[in-house]
């Protein structure tokens, strides 16, 4: 997790349990709900406890977008203010937005990664091999008989 940051603190990198965002929150991600808080004081998803651990980290508002990829995964990218905000349609859509172009990103370096792990594993075994080999196909024709191809 990377931030960037003005007039608040940074958030730890890393991986963060879901408990540490309350449970009404995490239910809210997890069923594809943006979770919109305009003031942690006065959100009623946010308890005492929650709020003090909030506090900690100097957030007193947030917009958290969660988007579902392709592989399933939940990315989520929020938005933390240090002061009380009254976040826009337009604030929270440019959000929406952003959140999914990095979702596709997440998803594309996935599928990027596992398409060069797959390429390295297929070219460590025709590497290795010391035989030939061939793919072929048999092309038949309407009534299925093979056919000719051949130039």
């Amino acid at each position: 997790m990377t931030g960037y940051e003005i007039d608040v603190p940074h958030l730890p990198d890393g991986m963060h349990s879901g408990d540490a965002y309350g449970r009404r929150i995490i239910n809210d991600i997890a069923a594809g709900r943006n979770v919109v808080m305009r003031d942690t004081h006065a959100d009623a998803r946010v308890d005492a406890a929650l709020r003090a651990s909030f506090d900690a980290v100097g957030l007193r508002a947030a917009v958290s977008v969660p988007i579902r990829t392709k592989s399933g995964a939940t990315v989520v990218l929020g938005f933390h203010s240090a002061r009380p905000r009254a976040w826009t349609k337009s604030e929270i859509a440019r959000i929406e937005e952003t959140a999914m172009r990095r979702a596709k990103a997440v998803e594309r370096g996935r599928s990027e990664e596992a398409l060069r792990k797959s390429e390295e594993s297929y070219r460590s075994l025709v590497e290795g091999m010391h035989e030939q080999f061939a793919l072929c196909e048999l092309v038949r024709d309407e009534d299925c008989r093979a056919v000719d191809t051949g130039s």
